[in-house]
């Protein structure tokens, strides 16, 4: 489950939490020496049960969100190994040159520092939208943030799950129009374009949805999400082709961010199967629309 694959310490955000251009090229060496790396082709045998006795395991490379580095270099390492890489895409950072909420968090943090960015976020929420600090459950926070010091999991928990989404949206296009400017801009340098995809697929990579807009799905009306869905898979399938896109990576992707019966809506729309982001190993017996994953830090 890759997100940023860049040398973070040498950008220009060396605040990023992403892994390295050489671990990532390591992983890669030892993942495919080891396992078996799978297309989309072998997930469907394998969730079928029809994979052989004694075949090595397999290992999915999924790469969330169509970060430009995905098509620059994670394609070119997949390529020298001849390996596959599965790659889901936000489609409103293409379509509509949107930064995604989330990243603008995750720019805004490593840009102005946790103690800057913390006394911002608070000094606007109650300034402009009259609200003190909120009170949270320190486990929920640990569950969601992993790998982040504990200041830095409770900010990024606050404005990706505590805040309601347009209250959200209107604090950190505030603070990023400030520290960045133009939105456009940034998304053109940060994100994949419809001529990387069609690159990419032609180099053998797979494609699939990561919803239009990254919304957490389960706080949509059904109507709502449906759009979305559709949204993201018919400008993928206008893009790069009407049988290109057959699997979907649910954004945020922990279990009370997943509707329920988003299942049976992402069959109806011709998808095979989908990634959450709870960690683990899946077996032939469970659920293909719910598959678990591993970040690459637990490797």
């Amino acid at each position: 489950m890759y997100h940023y694959v860049r040398d973070v310490e040498n950008s220009r955000f060396p605040g990023i939490k992403g892994i390295s251009r050489q671990s990532f090229r390591r992983q890669i060496q030892e993942l495919s020496s080891t396992y078996e790396i799978a297309d989309a082709e072998k997930i469907r045998e394998f969730f079928s049960g029809h994979r052989e006795p004694g075949s090595r395991p397999l290992c999915a490379l999924t790469f969330d969100d169509g970060f430009k580095e995905h098509a620059d270099f994670v394609t070119e390492v997949c390529v020298d190994f001849g390996v596959t890489g599965q790659f889901y895409i936000t489609t409103a950072c293409i379509e509509e040159k949107r930064v995604l909420d989330v990243h603008k968090n995750h720019f805004l943090l490593a840009a102005m520092g946790v103690e800057a960015y913390a006394a911002s976020v608070f000094h606007i929420l109650k300034s402009e939208f009259g609200i003190d600090e909120l009170p949270v459950e320190p486990s929920l926070v640990t569950r969601h943030y992993r790998w982040d010091r504990p200041e830095v999991a409770r900010l990024k928990y606050l404005i990706n799950y505590q805040l309601e989404p347009q209250l959200r949206s209107r604090l950190l296009a505030l603070m990023f129009t400030s520290e960045f400017g133009d939105e456009s801009a940034f998304a053109s340098e940060l994100y994949v374009s419809w001529e990387d995809l069609k690159s990419m697929k032609r180099a053998g990579m797979m494609i699939g949805g990561h919803s239009h807009r990254h919304q957490v799905m389960a706080e949509l009306s059904e109507n709502a999400c449906i759009e979305d869905i559709q949204s993201c898979l018919g400008l993928l399938r206008t893009h790069i082709g009407r049988d290109a896109v057959n699997s979907f990576a649910y954004p945020y992707g922990k279990p009370h961010t997943i509707p329920d019966g988003i299942e049976t809506v992402l069959e109806q729309h011709g998808i095979d199967f989908a990634f959450s982001t709870i960690i683990g190993t899946s077996a032939p017996e469970d659920d293909r629309y719910c598959i678990r994953r591993i970040d690459p830090k637990d490797l």
